[in-house]
């Protein structure tokens, strides 16, 4: 075979290997729905404390005004009940992210969403001081007037790491408005809608990035390293 044979064929057969291989490296990534029990967190006095929650039934839930001449505030509670197989993969997982789909936003302008992780939880069911509970600041303006709709995602690794290696936790996540003071009771409705996991096709979920498979790395590996041989 000629020297311009053996590199062509070397070419075509490192192609294959690195098409098969690299394709195969990365193994798909785990898929965490958020447990059924979000729900809106509800402020019906404004004292900025928890009075109750809603939203069990519906597909989506806002955030912002409780009403359109409302002076009450809405945030939202996402949790995620993780099972032993889960928290093996966040632990040697190099990425966890959060997607959360944002149905639409209405006269919005002068107020931003914040994402908080609640660190220690052991519940996946809300209750009222999960309003004010302190959290971990995770996305400054999460969501802003002119955020798209759909799905956005944020990087909460080191957050989902930290607390899916406590005994008996689980993940658990708030939006919230930014300020706190929203512009109330003007006769518009001012909030964000987002899809929950009750009866809706893109409910919050986390994605968490699997490790290279040793076996097709290695594979990868000694194909571009044959090539490399040859044609030395």
């Amino acid at each position: 075979m000629t020297q311009r044979a053996t590199k062509l064929a070397c070419g075509i057969a490192f192609a294959i290997v690195m098409t098969v291989g690299i394709g195969q490296v990365w193994a798909a990534p785990l898929i965490i729905n958020a447990d059924a029990a979000d729900r809106g967190l509800r402020d019906s006095d404004q004292d900025e404390l928890g009075n109750g929650t809603a939203g069990a039934t519906s597909s989506v839930f806002q955030l912002g005004e409780a009403s359109d001449t409302s002076t009450s505030e809405i945030r939202l509670w996402i949790p995620f009940a993780l099972s032993a197989a889960d928290r093996a993969a966040i632990a040697v997982s190099p990425k966890v992210e959060l997607n959360i789909s944002l149905s639409s936003a209405t006269l919005v302008d002068d107020f931003d969403v914040d994402l908080y992780g609640l660190p220690d939880r052991t519940q996946v069911v809300p209750i009222n001081s999960t309003y004010e509970a302190a959290g971990t600041l995770l996305a400054d303006s999460a969501y802003t007037a002119s955020s798209p709709s759909g799905y956005a995602t944020f990087d909460v690794t080191a957050f989902a790491k930290t607390e899916a290696a406590k005994t008996d936790s689980i993940l658990g996540f708030r939006l919230q408005a930014d300020p706190a003071t929203l512009p109330n009771g003007d006769n518009d409705w001012n909030r964000y809608i987002f899809r929950m996991s009750e009866h809706s096709s893109e409910p919050p979920f986390l994605e968490v990035a699997e490790i290279p498979e040793p076996a097709t790395l290695m594979m990868a590996a000694l194909g571009g390293l044959a090539c490399l041989r040859r044609r030395g």
